[in-house]
């Protein structure tokens, strides 16, 4: 942790979030060290996963599963798997069981009809996120994280969005948990005509639910009397898989839209910005036809940018190291090499390239990056973005894979 104990940074979180004391504000990095890594030697290494379980999605299965698209590490070696057509987690153990269902379906305790994201807390209590991705503004089954024990019971719901007036529309975006820590990524959107204001903010919370930092925060002002919106003003930065939390503590973002910059933060308030040239990766006309028309809507139109978003997803590894996915991780692949990382030591400097070996489609399937070092791969989804309406269906594939490495 770049020299700053565990002791320390306990003894910070435990001063923040006791009574009276407000959320620290980190949001300014510009003072922070640049390490910049302007031409990395070429060297990559392939990994070629290895498969443990393979989740029963048939008709004839014990569990109905719905349209799985998240999953989280849970204890004990157990993955969580995120159900977002049934509304429920499903708990399953080593050998590819499902041993519990945590929610479900509806409007009551422990229940939603918005399920987004997950993750298992440090005491074995299950958050389910409502949530929506970005670029989209729901009203109902959204802005809250539900908390349910590890026998399923419900517990409690949390709000983490700052609403503080009335016209405030909450929408949740992502999570990520390490220990007794959570990252929260979220967009608010207040109405207050002529004005329409959108806020994106990434705040970090304890396992009570209390906000001890604002790590990132980007507002944009529009005007109801205008016809054209714009990529480059509604660019959410803390959505997806653009942050995330270490066991040790530190954190990772993206603050840009269109730079190859990584933040990483200690809660001291120490860290480096972590750069490398950007790719600059342009899109097909036919991919910004697709994108205006599905976000404009009569007399709205939508203007969509000629290049991809330089860094898709950010995550830690358990030896301390980050991945970084960027936009052109997925072109030009060699056979049954899934997905590229560029991976970078604690001190932010690149160290080589990681190709992942494993059978899938990139435009159909998602391998998510568990905060153990395991990998989970969802295949035959419609869209790997999480966007998919489809029914599910025999057609659904649920794997787990081991990393050779660990």
């Amino acid at each position: 942790m770049n020299g700053f104990s565990t002791t320390c940074l306990s003894l910070i979180f435990l001063a923040l979030s006791g009574p009276g004391n407000a959320s620290q504000d980190l949001t300014n990095y510009t003072n922070l060290p640049l390490v910049t890594n302007p031409n990395p030697e070429s060297i990559q290494t392939t990994l070629t996963l290895e498969e443990i379980w393979r989740l029963d999605c048939s008709e004839d299965a014990d569990i109905l599963i719905g349209r799985i698209k998240k999953a989280a590490a849970a204890q004990n070696g157990n993955v969580l798997l995120l159900d977002t057509q049934l509304n429920q987690a499903h708990e399953v153990d080593i050998d590819g069981k499902v041993v519990r269902t945590y929610g479900s379906q509806g409007e009551g305790p422990g229940e939603t009809t918005g399920a987004f994201d997950l993750c298992q807390l440090s005491d074995g209590r299950v958050a389910i996120m409502e949530g929506s991705p970005a670029l989209t503004m729901k009203l109902s089954g959204q802005g809250q994280i539900h908390l349910l024990a590890p026998n399923g019971d419900p517990l409690e719901v949390w709000r983490p969005a700052d609403e503080k007036v009335a016209g405030e529309f909450p929408n949740l975006r992502a999570l990520r948990v390490s220990g007794k820590r959570i990252l929260v990524g979220y967009q608010l959107t207040q109405v207050s005509p002529p004005e329409l204001t959108w806020t994106n903010h990434l705040i970090l919370m304890d396992e009570d639910g209390h906000q001890l930092a604002l790590l990132g925060e980007k507002v944009f002002v529009s005007n109801f009397s205008g016809t054209t919106s714009r990529e480059s003003d509604e660019h959410e930065p803390f959505s997806g898989g653009r942050f995330d939390i270490d066991a040790g503590g530190r954190m990772a973002m993206v603050p840009d839209r269109d730079l190859y910059r990584v933040v990483v933060r200690n809660m001291d308030g120490s860290g480096f910005q972590l750069e490398m040239p950007a790719h600059n990766c342009q899109r097909a006309k036919e991919v910004i036809d697709e994108i205006v028309e599905s976000n404009s809507a009569g007399p709205f139109i939508f203007e969509a940018l000629p290049n991809k978003p330089e860094i898709r997803r950010v995550r830690w590894r358990p030896n301390g190291s980050l991945w970084v996915e960027h936009c052109s991780s997925q072109d030009d692949l060699p056979e049954n090499v899934f997905i590229r990382f560029d991976e970078f030591d604690e001190t932010g400097v690149f160290r080589r390239q990681v190709a992942v070996n494993v059978p899938g489609n990139p435009q159909t399937d998602r391998l998510i990056l568990l905060s153990d070092g395991r990998f989970v791969m969802i295949r035959n989804l419609d869209n790997p973005e999480g966007e998919s309406t489809s029914e599910g269906g025999s057609d659904l594939e649920v794997i787990l894979y081991a990393n050779p490495e660990q």
